[in-house]
């Protein structure tokens, strides 16, 4: 009993190894972690698309009837050539270089923070176009503030 055990605990231990040597090495370019892509696919050359997610209260979750006079946070999810999101910190550089824009300053107005986080506030009621670029590529929504 105690040799077949013995037996059985070698062959999870070489399981193991063998698993943790195959995920080591290489082209780290392809590995995900958490969602994200991580490696050296995150330059702003190799955003593919972007898309908006917000407006978010501070807690990060959706505000969905925006009120004049609340301070919200938006954000932006950048996607490489294979589709797979770029992560927020390897890929800070192009987050930090997205640039974002409201349609009409007057409903809603644009309020850049620092370390590339970009907040808004809803003025007053009406609609207005939140738009993110980064390099010709862009993606908007459309916010209507009660």
């Amino acid at each position: 009993m105690i040799q077949q055990f013995s037996s059985i605990v070698r062959i999870v231990v070489c399981l193991m190894l063998i698993s943790f040597m195959t995920g080591c090495g290489g082209d780290d370019s392809t590995v995900v972690n958490d969602g994200f892509i991580a490696g050296n696919d995150e330059s702003i050359a190799n955003v593919s698309r972007i898309e908006i997610h917000g407006p978010l209260d501070m807690l990060g979750l959706s505000i969905d009837r925006p009120t004049a006079g609340i301070r919200a946070r938006m954000s932006v999810v950048a996607y490489n050539h294979a589709d797979v999101p770029l992560d927020p910190l390897s890929g800070k550089e192009a987050y930090q270089s997205i640039k974002w824009k409201s349609s009409d300053q007057s409903i809603v107005a644009m309020e850049e923070a620092a370390a590339g986080l970009t907040f808004i506030r809803f003025k007053k009621p009406g609609q207005a176009v939140i738009t993110a670029s980064l390099n010709g590529i862009s993606d908007s929504v459309t916010l209507t503030v009660e």
